[in-house]
């Protein structure tokens, strides 16, 4: 016999105004074997920015040791890898900075 599910947490993927977020309830409460929603006060603090930070650095990290992987032959080869790898840090900063800040 199968296990059952009663229920489910909901994560966003950022933060959102208090009387932004009225209308997603009203979404998941439409939802089909939806029994209800139940908000509690999940404020962001500086201890979310911090372990986002964690999360960020910690991805942008393994993501550069698996692109310098890739790129210095033991996953593939590259002619100019160095370029490569320099533009890809360049965007990936990019992209934790637009995130983070």
């Amino acid at each position: 016999m199968t296990d059952r599910v009663k229920g489910c947490y909901v994560s966003f993927t950022r933060d959102i105004r208090d009387d932004d977020v009225e209308p997603l309830l009203q979404a998941i409460r439409m939802i089909r074997y939806v029994a209800g929603v139940k908000i509690e006060n999940q404020v962001t603090d500086p201890d979310d920015y911090m372990a986002r930070s964690r999360v960020a650095h910690e991805t942008l990290s393994l993501s550069m040791t698996v692109l310098r992987t890739a790129l210095t032959g033991e996953v593939g080869y590259c002619s100019d890898k160095d370029k490569v790898i320099g533009q890809l840090e360049q965007i990936l900063h990019k992209i934790k900075d637009s995130k983070t800040g």
